[in-house]
């Protein structure tokens, strides 16, 4: 056999071993074997050709999925990116945050589809992939699948100064709203808990949601924790917030926004 059909054969076997939907680099592969590293290129090339395996950025590949190979190896950026989303065993270890969570919770926001932002443990630099850049957010609260729902809610008010469109933050604002409304007290109380690890406005706005969604005796936990001298400036219309003076929020009519 000559050694591009050896490392046709080889490479074949250590794909077949792998699970559907992950991933692996050239170094993983070659580690051991040593392989010509010009000649593994053309055979990998050759196999992302086939749709065998798709690639994902230089030296990273995937071992689709049935869905996957349909689309040709057309992949979303959770896709793209999911070995930052998801352990070999499925288990969460980031999430989708920021615009991309907006779009699953049926916000629209015009925003650069070359772009996603994830929330992961520890503080990472910039990945593109395909042409699409991944942006990290350090999380420091545990990230699990009882977290995620409320630190998605959480990152979005704490950004929420960021849209400079007070309709578009005052429509967010409502929308997370109404899903915290839905929440059982048990959901409440680990949204109460995660948030005082949040800085000061986004803490005031989780108040003034669980105020009006639960009662006072749930969010008496935050207030209890904010220092109340210090006012926070918010890009949301008075009319969402009609608890705002009650913790110390200012409203976007007719001030300066700042983030605090």
């Amino acid at each position: 056999m000559t050694q591009k059909g050896e490392i046709n054969s080889e490479l074949l076997k250590f794909i077949r071993s792998m699970k559907k939907g992950t991933t692996f680099t050239t170094q993983e592969f070659n580690a051991e074997r040593g392989y010509n590293a010009s000649e593994l290129s053309h055979i990998l090339s050759a196999l992302v050709e086939q749709r065998i395996i798709c690639k994902l950025s230089k030296g990273l590949y995937m071992k689709p999925t049935d869905e996957q190979k349909k689309r040709r190896c057309q992949l979303s950026p959770e896709e793209l990116f999911h070995d930052f989303l998801w352990d070999e065993k499925k288990n969460p270890i980031g999430y989708l945050t920021g615009d991309c969570y907006l779009r699953s919770i049926g916000v629209f926001v015009e925003s650069n589809e070359k772009k996603i932002t994830i929330g992961v443990p520890v503080k990472r630099g910039n990945v593109t992939r395909n042409g699409v850049t991944c942006l990290f957010v350090h999380q420091k609260e545990p990230i699990n699948t009882k977290t995620i729902e409320m630190l998605q809610i959480l990152d979005v008010l704490k950004r929420i100064n960021e849209m400079r469109n007070p309709v578009l933050a005052s429509s967010v604002y409502e929308k997370l709203r109404g899903l915290v409304m839905l929440m059982p007290p048990v959901k409440v109380d680990r949204l109460v808990k995660l948030s005082l690890g949040y800085n000061r406005m986004t803490k005031a706005l989780v108040g003034t949601i669980i105020e009006k969604t639960h009662g006072m005796p749930f969010a008496a936990p935050i207030l209890i924790s904010m220092n109340s001298s210090t006012r926070s400036f918010v890009n949301i219309s008075p009319k969402c917030i009609p608890n705002a003076s009650g913790w110390n929020i200012i409203c976007a009519d007719g001030y300066e926004v700042r983030n605090d």
